[in-house]
């Protein structure tokens, strides 16, 4: 979940292992520490901490136990998203923990199928009113970019920065959904993923047609 909140991953080593002894007969102590380094592990994007990010720690840590465990596939998906050893394969993983959030609710909203549905939620979710058409845009290009690895094996446009921005957007809007689940939880008649999934994607339908209306997003 801590990795969730992070702007990148910094990690160096999946084990660290910490050594003590204290040599009595000389009364010297040593200290020393190792790490078992991971083949698939990313380095990459310094991460700094900003209150941004504290705000999403607290609102994971104060969720309901039954919750945070129904959520467990998605903080995994996300995990794969920085640890898997290929971009393609990460990318998929992002996409798809999208979709989780954003498609699994099969609403009524005439919005052309499900990349669009993608590109107007993901931009409803994260982005602000002058940039929503901005952010759909480039929602709609990571969907694309997906489908055509996922269906012809052409992920030449998937590069490291692609990844990176996609990282961004998909941790914006799980932070986006976990506050969402944290405020309204009380008042929320099914309190499980799916119910609490369905009430956030009607909140976006909301705000996508005020958006249509205000020529905002086409």
């Amino acid at each position: 979940m801590l990795r969730l909140t992070q702007e990148g991953n910094i990690e160096i080593a999946d084990k660290i292992y910490k050594m003590k002894a204290n040599y009595k007969c000389n009364n010297i102590n040593r200290r020393g520490v190792s790490s078992q380094d991971n083949p698939i592990s990313v380095y990459d994007d310094l991460y700094e901490w900003n209150n941004d990010n504290l705000t999403c720690f607290e609102n994971m840590v104060g969720l309901p136990e039954a919750l945070i465990a129904e959520l467990k596939d998605i903080m995994e998906r996300f995990g794969r998203g920085y640890s898997a050893s290929r971009y393609d394969d990460a990318y998929k993983n992002l996409v798809t923990l999208a979709e989780i959030i954003l498609i699994g609710y099969n609403s009524n909203d005439k919005s052309g199928g499900k990349k669009e549905k993608f590109a107007n939620r993901l931009a409803a979710a994260i982005a602000q009113d002058a940039d929503v058409q901005s952010m759909h845009d480039k929602a709609l290009r990571m969907y694309k970019e997906r489908s055509n690895e996922t269906h012809e094996g052409n992920n030449l446009n998937i590069t490291k920065e692609e990844l990176r921005e996609l990282r961004c957007a998909v941790r914006e809007m799980i932070q986006n959904f976990i506050s969402f689940a944290k405020n309204q939880y009380g008042s929320i008649a099914d309190k499980t993923f799916k119910g609490i999934k369905r009430e956030y994607v009607i909140g976006l339908l909301a705000r996508i047609n005020t958006l249509q209306t205000r020529g905002l997003l086409r």
